[in-house]
């Protein structure tokens, strides 16, 4: 899933292409239903068993229409005056032509309209409502697919942050949401994809502490998960340590030491 990592990259999240999309369609079918009512139960539970979007997305006739020839600021801009610039009904049309640049590859403009309704969803619903994470989800699978690492780093941050926000560490949601974002900071320290690893030393052992919090509220004391993140924590403060002792190192023109990587955090617990 990134660069050389992009079959590591989609590991990342442990979804395909076609899961993503789907994910997409998912939530481009809560805004029809009702985009801010769709996240509390009926009318979720009807876009989950919805079938009109079934089958892939390009199926659909709407999304059809929207691969045409127009620039894409001359269909946001038709949005904008049909539906007003921050009119939650427009979520619904951005997400549907979202879904359409998607899934041919034209990540860019996908990317547009993700973040026209990434900034009406948090006007009409607020900084943090759960809408915003599928929301950051899809923008987070383009980004990695243009390999823009730094729009990759700062959107798991703030997936960080919402996550953090909407659940409890009582709550499983947590511990699903935070291991996406410390497998991201797990392979990208491991591959330094963008030079930066001692960051994202530094983030995965945060979100491994965060996690570990979260798995001793729902878990027994000698579950495997524990012991995971406990692993964890302490490979990335060795490392860190590591790190230190070779800056230190070449400052005397000493041997440095190697760093010990961090096993890919898949979620599933690392084998003995």
């Amino acid at each position: 899933a990134i660069g050389s990592l992009i079959p590591a990259n989609r590991a990342v999240f442990h979804r395909t292409r076609g899961q993503w999309t789907r994910g997409l369609q998912r939530l481009v079918l809560c805004a029809v239903l009702g985009f801010g009512a769709a996240y509390g139960g009926a009318n979720l539970a009807a876009a989950e068993n919805a079938s009109s979007f079934d089958g892939p997305v390009s199926a659909h006739p709407d999304l059809q229409r929207a691969g045409d020839n127009r620039a894409v600021e001359e269909i946001l801009q038709d949005l904008s005056l049909k539906f007003g610039g921050f009119d939650s009904r427009i979520i619904e049309p951005l997400l549907i032509h979202a879904a359409a640049f998607q899934e041919t590859r034209q990540h860019e403009s996908a990317l547009l309209f993700l973040d026209r309704a990434w900034q009406v969803s948090r006007r009409a619903f607020g900084f943090y409502n759960e809408s915003l994470v599928t929301l950051l989800e899809a923008m987070i699978y383009n980004n990695l697919e243009l390999k823009d690492w730094e729009e990759v780093d700062r959107n798991f941050a703030y997936l960080e942050t919402l996550y953090t926000h909407l659940y409890e560490p009582s709550d499983p949601r947590l511990e699903e949401g935070l291991r996406q974002v410390s497998s991201w900071h797990v392979n990208a320290a491991n591959l330094n994809i963008d030079n930066r690893s001692t960051s994202h030393l530094l983030a995965a052992r945060q979100v491994f502490m965060k996690r570990l919090e979260s798995a001793k509220q729902l878990r027994a004391a000698d579950d495997p998960l524990i012991d995971y993140l406990q692993d964890g924590l302490a490979i990335a403060e060795y490392n860190l340590r590591a790190i230190k002792r070779e800056r230190h190192a070449a400052a005397y023109s000493e041997v440095p030491f190697t760093r010990e990587p961090l096993w890919a955090d898949s979620g599933r617990i690392r084998p003995r």
